[in-house]
């Protein structure tokens, strides 16, 4: 259904549209053709066309699905601004946060970390393919521990793990039930991987290292008085990250950090730039 057709059904049915919503967030009730959206695979540049990981999946849901998406999320929105405010270490998908503040706190924190350790590192991590890896149960988890009405927290659920993603090949049509992942091009989406993120936003850290995070990527600024030191400190924060990843099931090839190799970069860049 084309949106100027749901505009005009509005303007003639006002009534229809807002019994229909209220049924909804009275009942907790996602009818069935709400569940359905069309699977679109953009290509990444530069990747090779025959590997899954060269595509990006984006859901086409259906305009009904899409207001009440924004219905979810201006709700959701409410709460958390009142009652229990996103870690203030996440830059990503809020309002009056973006990527140059993610940068400047990661250079005020390293200036600041210089001024009473000797060495200073950043350790980056990124978590591949987060949206689609994302279980249900911690989405849940993270609602509500944020003290959010259980009958909202059920509606959201309903709306994300009850989808049916269908795709048209050329030689198929294709019907994909989800067990896990929020859906790209949900608006609702980025704030409950937020949500999910916070957790890790949370986690009680030495004077010495500084988690910050932009959607997805995570950064880790470390420092410590001796190289020595600066290894210990940088293999604790690195464990840290380990761990809460797979708490979430986020293993393997999800995590892109060189758990290795990495302490031996940093300390290079220690030296050279802030020895």
């Amino acid at each position: 259904m084309d949106a100027k057709i749901i505009y005009c059904s509005f303007l003639a049915w006002p009534d229809f549209f807002k019994k229909f919503f209220t049924f909804i967030f009275t009942t907790g009730y996602v009818p069935h053709f709400l569940e359905f959206s069309k699977l679109i695979l953009l290509s990444k540049p530069n990747k090779p066309a025959y590997t899954v990981n060269s595509y990006r999946p984006i859901c086409l849901a259906p305009y009904f699905s899409k207001i009440l998406d924004k219905f979810l999320l201006h709700r959701l929105m409410f709460h958390l601004h009142n009652f229990s405010p996103i870690s203030d270490y996440q830059f990503g998908f809020l309002d009056n946060r973006n990527t140059e503040q993610a940068l400047n706190f990661i250079i005020k924190t390293l200036h600041r970390f210089k001024s009473t350790f000797k060495y200073v590192a950043v350790i980056a991590a990124d978590i591949s393919a987060a949206f689609d890896s994302i279980r249900f149960d911690d989405i849940h988890d993270a609602l509500i521990s944020r003290g959010i009405n259980k009958s909202f927290v059920k509606l959201i659920m309903s709306l994300i793990s009850a989808r049916i993603l269908i795709f048209y090949h050329p030689t198929a049509v294709i019907y994909i039930n989800t067990t896990k992942g929020v859906p790209q091009g949900s608006s609702i989406a980025p704030i409950l991987w937020n949500l999910v993120l916070d957790t890790l936003l949370r986690v009680p850290l030495p004077n010495n290292i500084m988690l910050s995070a932009y959607a997805d990527d995570i950064s880790l600024v470390i420092a410590g008085n001796t190289r020595k030191n600066l290894e210990m400190v940088g293999n604790n924060a690195l464990a840290k990250l380990l761990f809460w990843t797979n708490s979430k099931d986020l293993t393997g090839d999800n995590l892109k950090v060189w758990y290795h190799t990495v302490i031996e970069r940093i300390i290079v860049y220690a030296a050279s730039v802030w020895g």
